[in-house]
């Protein structure tokens, strides 16, 4: 794949998306809920747009909307495996049932400092800031790393015991 096409990959995951779900004047995750395939073709748009071959098809971008607990509710976007560092194998969208709250994370691929491959969970903030709260082994890859982002965002955990 090209730098470039990796570039709008790049774009798509960190730049274009967490914005848009900040921008007070856009309904990111109303879009995402309602619309089938809208990641795909946003993606495909932008490859487009850069005269690039677009290799995904829609079923290689999946968005499942849920409810978490009490008035808190996600969206978990998939995106295709990932060919470099530091795009994503996923996002986590959470954000309070009147569109409050809004919480955006990334798992990143990455090596720790023993060249390990594994993930990176990470924030993207409202002003556009990026915290990264570490290495996770590919094995670890779970619904663990969703409940510690939840509790990371919101302060509760993510279940009900």
């Amino acid at each position: 794949m090209t730098k470039s096409f990796l570039d709008i990959v790049y774009f798509l995951e960190h730049g274009f998306l967490p914005a848009v779900l900040f921008d007070e004047k856009r309904d990111l995750i109303g879009t995402l809920t309602e619309k089938k395939n809208v990641v795909y073709e946003i993606f495909d748009g932008m490859c487009d747009e850069k005269k690039e071959k677009n290799p995904y098809s829609p079923e290689d971008f999946k968005v499942q909307s849920f409810h978490v607990i009490d008035d808190w509710f996600a969206l978990d976007i998939t995106f295709p495996k990932p060919e470099r560092t530091p795009l994503c194998y996923a996002m986590y969208i959470f954000y309070r049932n009147d569109g409050s709250g809004k919480g955006c994370f990334t798992l990143e691929r990455g090596k720790n400092e023993q060249g390990i491959e594994g993930i990176f969970l990470c924030e993207w903030k409202q002003d556009g800031s990026h915290v990264n709260y570490g290495h996770i082994s590919l094995d670890e890859y779970s619904k663990d790393i969703f409940e510690e982002a939840f509790r990371i965002h919101t302060g509760y955990p993510a279940r009900k015991d």
